[in-house]
């Protein structure tokens, strides 16, 4: 939560109108007397509305009939107490009023005790109103308070009867500040996951209360998760698609592999309360990395590095490479399986994409879509990554693309059972808000420009996974050659696109299109 230019426009607005307001209706005061007390010649029951207008707030309507229903009657002493002291400034305040030329309850104070007494008096209303203001938090052991740091962005929790009974305490250092904003109360549940949360995190802040309280609740499917991808296990899974790892270290991979799977499945039954078959998943996850090896071994060599050419020798190469069209399976492969991230990518799709199919079988793939960010998966493959040695930005960049191609798995079926063609798969592409920021799609000048090099990344990752989506699944080759094929067009489209959306679809379907970013 933070505050915008909107809500600093309506602020400024709001406080402007009120003095403004002030300022005419009261144009035609003469004197202090005529401004604050009316002249004393106004009817009762106008006063009465305007006191209680004054010493009236909207909580009070909204809020606080909302707290009784929901909760008791504990709000119920403030009108008690507003009874009572009307009483009390009837008989012993209103005749001091009207004795003298009194405008408040610190001019009668003054006249009569002096002005140390006033100030003491004004100086009690303010402290004792913002102790008021304090004990007014839920003293409930159940109920905590989340703020941020404007200065760090950081979020704390604490509690709101600690908060309460000894106040609320911060660490700084020499010449460091701390600025509380965006203060909100939460109810704890039965798991206690915000006490958990506030005891685990022991006065430190960290970027989202909420994201930590997901972690703890998560931290079923998150722990294994995190076992599976781990560093270790992933230079092991590369040794393993480069053919070199011994067989006995090879067996004892997948076997630790399975056993971490069948553990996150049944995490996955549990917190998402569903009664699937927890073996799916190990059978799902073995045929995919089966299929992954497969297309590893059959990998052509990746070619030796060279010298940078000049820039005279890389441009006609440059235009030899795209007259040629896109590259041939098992390079894309083997180029592919160089990357630093190819491990960790492969053994995440591998994993996540078929999680959604434990709960049931509706919209199997939009939910597996879905937890990779909600139930962080995406955020803590991008841990993982980073312990490997990955730089944060391109650890967040591959936990994006994570996210995307599990959400395309299966993409050249529709409904009706046709196969969907390149024009209709660019399209499901750029109605993907993920997908388009992961290529970079962006509007300048009323035109849509996508960035040339994610274009042909996620192009060349999904060739990569549809061929072994399909092999896993045991389809015909004539299927996968299909969806190759059409994969490619859209690669080959991007040479005469001019980084252009535009001219992707020119270069796809032939005639225009109106190009708009997703919704």
């Amino acid at each position: 939560m933070s505050v915008g230019t909107v809500d600093l426009g309506i602020l400024v607005f709001y406080l402007l109108g009120v003095v403004l307001l002030g300022l005419w209706i009261g144009r035609s005061s003469k004197s202090v007397a005529e401004f604050v007390v009316g002249g004393r010649d106004r009817p009762w029951w106008l006063l009465m509305f305007s006191i209680v207008a004054t010493e009236t707030s909207t909580v009070t309507f909204l809020s606080i009939p909302g707290f009784a229903f929901s909760r008791d009657m504990t709000w119920l002493q403030i009108p008690i107490g507003f009874l009572i002291g009307r009483f009390a400034v009837v008989f012993l305040l209103m005749p001091q009023y009207f004795k003298g030329s009194f405008y408040t309850a610190y001019d009668v104070l003054h006249k009569r005790f002096g002005g140390a007494t006033q100030k003491a008096a004004s100086a009690m209303f303010i402290v004792t109103r913002s102790l008021a203001d304090g004990l007014g938090l839920n003293r409930g052991a159940a109920t905590h308070m989340i703020f941020r740091d404007a200065v760090s962005g950081l979020e704390y929790i604490r509690s709101c009867r600690q908060i309460a009974e000894s106040g609320l305490w911060a660490e700084l250092a020499a010449y460091q500040l701390q600025v509380f904003t965006d203060l909100r109360q939460v109810e704890d549940d039965s798991t206690g996951r915000y006490a958990r949360v506030e005891a685990a995190l022991g006065g430190e802040g960290v970027p989202s209360i909420d994201e930590a309280v997901a972690e703890l609740v998560l931290a079923p499917v998150l722990e294994p998760f995190s076992a599976l991808t781990a560093p270790v296990r992933l230079e092991q899974l590369r040794e393993m698609l480069a053919g070199s790892l011994p067989e006995p270290r090879r067996q004892g991979w997948l076997a630790e592999t399975a056993r971490l799977v069948d553990t996150l499945a049944a995490a996955v039954l549990e917190v998402g309360d569903g009664d699937g078959e927890a073996a799916l998943l190990g059978r799902r996850v073995t045929a995919d990395l089966q299929a992954l090896l497969l297309l590893a071994g059959e990998a052509a060599p990746a070619p030796a590095p060279k010298a940078k050419p000049s820039a005279s020798e890389a441009a006609p190469v440059k235009k030899a490479i795209e007259a040629a069209g896109p590259e041939e399976l098992p390079q894309l492969v083997a180029r592919l399986l160089a990357l630093d991230e190819a491990p960790g990518l492969l053994l995440s799709w591998a994993v996540t994409r078929s999680l959604g199919r434990l709960l049931d079988a509706s919209g199997p793939i939009e939910r597996a879509r879905i937890w990779v960010d909600e139930w962080l998966i995406g955020t803590t493959l991008a841990r993982s990554l980073g312990r490997a040695g990955l730089d944060e930005a391109r650890a967040q960049r591959v936990a994006r693309l994570l996210g995307v191609t599990v959400g395309l798995q299966s993409w050249w079926q529709l409904e009706d059972g046709t196969v969907r063609d390149a024009g209709a798969l660019l399209e499901l592409l750029l109605a993907d808000r993920a997908a388009c920021a992961l290529i970079g799609v962006n509007l300048h000048r009323g035109v849509l420009w996508f960035h040339k090099e994610s274009y042909e990344q996620l192009l060349g990752w999904l060739r990569l996974l549809t061929r072994a989506e399909l092999l896993a699944a045991g389809d015909p080759k004539a299927v996968a050659d299909q969806a190759d094929q059409i994969l490619c067009r859209l690669a080959q489209a991007e040479a005469t696109a001019g980084y252009r959306v535009e001219g992707l679809r020119e270069a796809i379907n032939g005639p225009e299109h109106p190009g708009q970013l997703p919704s």
